[in-house]
């Protein structure tokens, strides 16, 4: 939001200020110090997102990257599943979580086990369709090793007429999945902590402030996504860059699964630190660290919105009277 702001500042100050031939250079000045300020706190943002001393969790993220075709594929569902089995002993190297990405388990979650992360003795994190008091839900299911499920969190920013339909069903849709109850943040004993984190599906990371509650600071955010109809066109790397700029706003680092690519850790900064591409199948391992507080979290989106609101009346008023 600043950083929009100040450069459509600074665009409209430079013009007013060719319009007066030099009169109203105050307003462009005035949007330069608004940029270096914001160029110093990315600066301290970055040096807040170094690695911390003492272990940390190793996750693994999973790719499958199948084509979308063989994926909707209900004959193919057993097939997926084994071909993501097999992915994943590809990986040796013992972790001590595993996310998979969105709606990757091609079975509906009835109940209360999940015999695959069991399989693997592993805490396991996947996206699949739940189940529960008649109701249809697009999920993220949170297994322990011994393949029990401690938490289901349900997605609550669903996409209009893909998962829901708008205008009370006036308008058709191919779903109709239920709404989640929002923001939370989930509780995890991995690798000999109580790992945190708040849970994202697909495009819920990219409504700004909309994820972890007030007064939390989770460990990370996991992005459970599937891009696979993008392919390699812009919509894909667009919601990458949409992932970093919720980490530089939360200053928290992001596990992104992403079943077709890309899956990547970013850090607190908005570093891609590795990373998976588009329609490589993979395991990618690697650590978060260097969640912080940031000035945007605090004051919030709306206190932010406020904030831009009365510096902007405030201006208009004093250059309008000085012109």
């Amino acid at each position: 939001l600043g950083l929009g702001f100040v450069i459509v500042g600074l665009v409209a100050a430079a013009v007013e200020c060719i319009r007066s031939r030099g009169r109203m250079w105050m307003p462009m000045v005035l949007f330069l110090i608004l940029g270096a300020v914001g160029c110093f706190a990315g600066w301290r943002n970055i040096g807040r997102a170094a690695p911390t001393d003492g272990p940390m969790p190793v996750v693994r993220i999973v790719q499958p990257a199948v084509s979308q075709q063989q994926k909707l594929t209900r004959d193919a569902a057993v097939s997926n599943l084994e071909n993501l089995v097999v992915l994943m002993r590809t990986a040796q190297a013992p972790v001590d979580l595993i996310v998979l990405p969105e709606t990757t388990y091609p079975f509906v979650i009835t109940d209360n086990d999940f015999p695959l992360a069991g399989a693997f003795q592993t805490p396991m994190i996947t996206g699949a369709l739940s189940y529960a008091d008649g109701e249809i839900y697009n999920s993220m299911v949170i297994a322990n090793a011994d393949g029990q499920i401690e938490k289901i969190y349900h997605k609550s920013h669903l996409v209009p007429f893909g998962e829901y339909a708008p205008m009370g069903g006036i308008l058709p849709s191919p779903a109709n999945l239920s709404v989640g109850h929002g923001p939370e943040i989930m509780h995890m004993p991995i690798g000999g902590r109580d790992f945190t984190f708040a849970p994202a599906i697909c495009y819920e990371i990219i409504f700004s402030d909309s994820l972890i509650p007030r007064g939390q600071q989770p460990h990370a955010i996991i992005n459970i996504t599937n891009d696979t109809w993008f392919g390699r066109t812009p919509g894909t790397y667009q919601h990458l860059d949409m992932v970093r700029r919720y980490a530089i706003e939360s200053g928290v680092p992001v596990i992104r699964a992403n079943f077709s690519g890309i899956s990547a850790f970013v850090d607190s900064a908005g570093a891609i630190t590795s990373w998976l591409d588009i329609a490589t199948p993979g395991v990618l391992d690697g650590h978060v660290w260097g969640e912080h507080m940031t000035l945007y979290r605090e004051i919030g989106r709306n206190g932010w919105m406020i904030v831009i609101l009365m510096f902007s009346c405030l201006g208009g008023w004093v250059f309008g009277r000085r012109a």
